[in-house]
């Protein structure tokens, strides 16, 4: 009998912990926000996120100022795409998703659909936030400076594209996910874009520890 209930408090006791763990790993909150815009013979749709919950409300503020900014850009975008294609009309459809999270980072993804006269592109825009103070995370701030880990990755990079050109920016655009870095490569002047996914695995040993 002892030993049937000291399984059942063990159980017990490893639930509670369970609980207490991924209570302390959410300490934000997202709520989406939808906005309808319109311009100069376009239109735009927008579902951005709206963040709560970080201890630092200045950073936060911050983070959802960036969010309404994507929605702005966008607008312009759709602008832009009925200017490229010669259409009369143009409309667009942002929305986002949250593609990682746990107890260091949140990374989210917006995406820009838009058409015009029967074409259609789409333009991809990151977010990665490190939680404990709310700032921003950068591409380099993924790495160990010391690893060497700039010329590793363009050279993936350069293979995958298949362009032996390719730099990293400073501000270099992307995501993450469960396995992977996603980096985001093109220009939105063309709406020409394509998404790298780099194994994280592959990356130990110039990716932080966190990551």
């Amino acid at each position: 009998m002892k030993r049937r209930y000291g399984w059942l408090y063990a159980i017990a006791f490893a639930l509670i912990l369970n609980l207490a763990v991924a209570g302390a790993s959410r300490s934000y909150h997202l709520m989406e926000v939808r906005q309808d815009q319109t311009g100069k013979s376009v239109t735009l749709t927008s579902r951005i996120p709206r963040l709560s919950g970080l201890k630092d409300s200045s950073e936060q503020a911050k983070r959802n100022t960036e969010f309404q900014e994507e929605s702005k850009k966008a607008l312009v975008w759709t602008q832009m795409y009925r200017a490229k294609t010669g259409a009369q009309t143009a409309s667009a459809d942002q929305y986002y998703e949250v593609s990682f999270a746990d107890e260091n980072c949140l990374s989210i993804v917006f995406q820009t659909n838009f058409s015009a006269s029967g074409a259609n592109a789409q333009w991809k825009q990151g977010h990665t936030i490190r939680l404990s103070d709310g700032k921003p995370l950068l591409f380099s701030d993924l790495f160990e400076q010391d690893s060497g880990y700039q010329r590793v990755v363009e050279k993936m990079i350069q293979q995958a594209l298949q362009d032996p050109s390719f730099q990293l920016s400073p501000r270099q655009s992307y995501y993450l996910t469960q396995q992977d870095l996603v980096v985001l490569v093109g220009s939105v002047s063309n709406f020409s874009q394509k998404e790298v996914a780099l194994a994280r695995d592959q990356l130990q040993g110039y990716l932080k520890q966190e990551f």
